[in-house]
């Protein structure tokens, strides 16, 4: 399974990556419905946003083969940005393993709150973080570029949420989101973010999605949070699962209501100081207005204003 977002999909040729310059993500063309990209599609690389849009002569790596649609619009409704590919014979590696982080395990970890967390990226490189929100409902913008069919706002719903201003950039859609173990597994796909922000698919949703299934060349210690691939899984994990539906739940009540005011681009789950679960509410820009429209508590849960800026496509 190469990582890969709205039917841009990624392919690695590890043989000619350097230490921490890794080579750029192929894209096909961006698609809103089943017809938008076409099966068999060429995937290159590099790919044209690094090559003035235009495709390098012997550039194919691999043959588009299923891809999720992306839904755009104020009503619309998302929950995986990917698309996966066939290797050409010889152009991409296929021992599975990412350059700077190693083998995976072919278990999957659900999404929890301040899991540690690594990903190796077009842009940006190796680079570490940790889980600040789950089950976060956000607008994407997505621009019309080299190749893109589509452009516009899609809204997506169960997303995970890395607050960094230097996990991810532009370019690093696609990368894959593991944990930082000694035999590390998939969390989430990584897809949109903003200057401050990374949001990424959980890896369930996409596996699922796309009727797939990790593999991986070392086994993860048995733990309570494990999952074995291709399931999906709460976005919680462990014993907070409980909390976390029930304050999603609180959120999902007043969620029409927050997203009314102007300005605000998404919410999420996450927790205080105390490990207390609060509802996140993601905003451009944080100014009095806004403070004054959203509510200090909601059903008795606290609620924290977070500026992300504009979250877009990477």
């Amino acid at each position: 399974m190469a990582g890969t977002s709205g039917s841009r999909a990624t392919s690695t040729a590890r043989a000619t990556w350097p230490t921490c310059t890794p080579p750029t993500c192929s894209r096909a063309g961006s698609s809103t419905t089943t017809s938008s990209a076409s099966e068999g599609e060429d995937i290159i690389q590099p790919g044209l946003a690094d090559s003035s849009c235009v495709a390098v002569a012997n550039s194919q790596v691999a043959d588009l083969s299923d891809w999720e649609p992306i839904v755009f619009g104020k009503f619309g409704s998302n929950t995986v940005d990917a698309a996966i590919a066939t290797v050409v014979g010889g152009a991409v590696e296929l021992d599975g393993e990412i350059v700077n982080i190693g083998t995976l395990s072919p278990e999957i970890a659900p999404p929890s709150l301040d899991l540690a967390v690594q990903k190796m990226g077009r842009t940006t490189c190796l680079t570490t973080g940790t889980i600040a929100a789950v089950e976060v409902n956000v607008s994407v913008r997505y621009s019309k570029s080299c190749g893109a069919v589509a452009s516009g706002t899609a809204n997506y719903t169960g997303q995970i949420m890395i607050s960094s201003s230097t996990f991810s950039a532009g370019g690093d859609s696609g990368s894959l989101i593991v944990t930082r173990e000694a035999c590390p597994r998939a969390v989430g796909l990584l897809f949109a973010g903003s200057s401050t922000t990374t949001i990424a698919n959980p890896i369930g949703e996409v596996l699922t999605a796309l009727d797939v299934s990790m593999v991986g060349a070392c086994p993860a210690p048995a733990s309570p949070s494990s999952a074995t691939a291709g399931s999906s899984t709460s976005s919680g994990g462990g014993p907070a699962d409980a909390a976390i539906e029930a304050t999603a739940k609180v959120r999902d009540r007043h969620e029409a209501n927050l997203r009314s005011t102007r300005g605000v681009i998404g919410t999420g789950i996450a927790q205080n100081a105390r490990g207390q679960k609060v509802i996140e509410v993601y905003v451009v820009s944080d100014t009095p207005e806004v403070r004054a429209a959203i509510p200090a508590a909601l059903d008795g849960v606290p609620t924290r204003v977070v500026e992300t800026g504009e979250i877009v496509a990477y």
